[in-house]
């Protein structure tokens, strides 16, 4: 970012990056209110989420400019490494508001909120119909969690909901469209990565036009690269929730060295990145798959080194923050479309095996402390200290489920179900493993236990209404003894826990609810 930049185009920026509009946005980056280099006027509050602050002085807050210019690279850093749970906070935080603030999310889908977030400020008009199907969700909600609907009506509600959007999202992008989508992604990666040399482009493929163009120098570094198009000509197929994926190009970073004139790049030593790129593009669009940041990948199953002058066999996806700035990550295109980039970091077997045994933070922490670099190196070291890594199972200790000792990807100490056996593995007060038969449905409850558990959430909503709050604790856990599978219980709960002050223990209630989706 130039450091030049104006302060009010600072303050805007600082606006349309932060995470969640309110004071959580301040606890991501250090800042000092002392500094008194050029300053700049925050809010604290986002006034598109509480407009009514939008002139409130003790809203304000004076930042230095670079305070806030290093604060915006971490807005996108925590927003893109923890988009899941910063997701999952929003659709469980089911607020019982009195009015009809904006603040209440989750009553929509992340697609529409993100959307929502953009047009309020730029087409005021689409933002109306946003909201207003937003009020008509929470209303929903709100009928359902109070007993004023039934379950299936919910259900059929809900599934109304998902149909409408569906329709009006999905519609297929014409060619005219898809050329245009093409021009400013290499318009894009000429602005932020380098001009391009020389394009490979894979004639043969006809689900989509696949390319791989080389970048002999990355701007201000001295770094070759080579990025795809073609990927995000066609969606992945990416769950909901992580719906932000559903377009996106790869890049590799590379030597300045490496050598890819044409005499020398018909040589497997040092074609196979390109060769790697064409594949993976190839596999995700035949075989309807889908990467995000975190996930990694290997040359085969056991994978086998890419080259016979290297070691290194897999790959990491992560988002190109690092050696890139924060507005490369994603090209908005339209209302329709975004294109995330990924950032391919070739790694070992072992180092593959320490992702999947202690999840991929540990990875991305060596790669930010350049214990492994972020761009191709043949000769570097394996972090575990191997001169030639032989490909046995790894030595690096991990989780594994008790039930039936399969490895556990990305273990949380408040739950995560066993790819393997599909049962809830969870840590209790002594740190031992244990393994719970939480199936995927909800399974069937006798009716007297469900009327029992109903009656006593019906209880607990009147003793909350009454400002009762421990009373209605009281009930709310009764309820969820008898009957652990209704989310309402847990969301009003931890409303419940947050109008006391008990902080953490709603964070607890909102986990142990999650839990429960696994």
């Amino acid at each position: 970012m130039n450091v030049e930049e104006d302060v009010k185009t600072l303050e805007n920026k600082f606006d349309e990056y932060r995470v969640y509009g309110d004071e959580r946005d301040l606890e991501l980056f250090d800042f000092t209110r002392e500094s008194t280099d050029r300053i700049c006027t925050v809010p604290i509050k986002a006034p598109y989420i509480y407009p009514e602050l939008k002139n409130d002085l003790s809203n304000q807050l004076n930042l230095s400019s670079e305070e806030v210019r290093g604060a915006i690279p971490e807005f996108v850093k925590y927003k893109l490494r923890n988009w899941t749970e910063v997701v999952m906070y929003r659709r469980i935080e089911d607020k019982l508001t009195d009015d009809n603030s904006l603040d209440n999310n989750c009553a929509i889908p992340l697609s529409t909120y993100t959307l929502l977030n953009t047009t309020r400020r730029t087409d005021p008009t689409k933002a109306r119909k946003l909201t207003l199907r937003m009020l008509k969700n929470i209303q929903t909600i709100n009928s359902y969690k109070y007993g004023e609907i039934t379950k299936k009506e919910f259900l059929e509600a809900k599934r109304r909901a998902q149909e409408e959007f569906k329709t009006e999202r999905e519609k297929p992008r014409s060619l005219f469209q898809l050329k245009n989508d093409n021009e400013l992604v290499i318009q894009h990666i000429e602005k932020y990565i380098g001009k391009i040399g020389k394009s490979i482009h894979d004639q043969k493929f006809e689900r989509a036009p696949l390319s791989v163009h080389i970048i002999p120098k990355i701007h201000d570094q001295d770094y070759s690269a080579v990025i795809t198009t073609g990927l995000s000509h066609a969606p992945m197929y990416p769950p909901r929730p992580m719906d932000f994926f559903k377009y996106s190009e790869l890049l590799i970073k590379l030597p300045l060295d490496w050598p890819l004139p044409k005499e020398v790049i018909k040589d497997d030593e040092f074609l196979w990145p390109i060769g790697e790129l064409l594949s993976l593009m190839k596999y995700i669009h035949n075989n309807q798959q889908w990467f995000s940041d975190k996930h990694t990948f290997g040359n085969g199953n056991p994978p086998l080194p890419f080259a016979k002058n290297t070691g290194l066999c897999g790959f990491l996806f992560m988002f190109p923050l690092i050696s890139f700035p924060p507005e490369f990550c994603e090209l908005k295109i339209d209302d329709y479309k975004s294109v995330v980039f990924l950032q391919l970091v070739p790694i070992y077997k072992e180092e593959m095996d320490l992702a999947l045994v202690e999840s991929s933070d540990s990875l991305l922490e060596r790669i930010e402390k350049n214990e492994i670099p972020d761009h191709l190196d043949i000769r570097r070291e394996n972090i575990f200290g191997l001169n030639k890594p032989d490909y046995t199972p790894s030595e690096s200790k991990g989780y594994f489920c008790p039930n039936c000792s399969n490895v556990l990807k990305g273990f949380k100490p408040e739950g995560v179900r066993c790819f393997s056996c599909k049962r809830v593995v969870v840590m209790n007060s002594s740190g031992k493993l244990i393994s719970l038969d939480i199936p995927d449905e909800k399974p069937s409850l006798s009716e007297k236990k469900r009327q029992k558990a109903e009656k006593l959430f019906m209880e607990g909503l009147s003793l909350f209404k009454q400002l009762k709050g421990q009373k209605a604790l009281d009930k709310f856990n009764a309820a969820i003894k008898l009957n652990p599978y209704d989310r309402r219980v847990y969301s009003v709960k931890m409303e419940v826990l947050n109008r006391l002050g008990r902080y953490k223990e709603a964070r607890d209630s909102a986990k142990e609810g999650m839990k429960y989706s696994l």
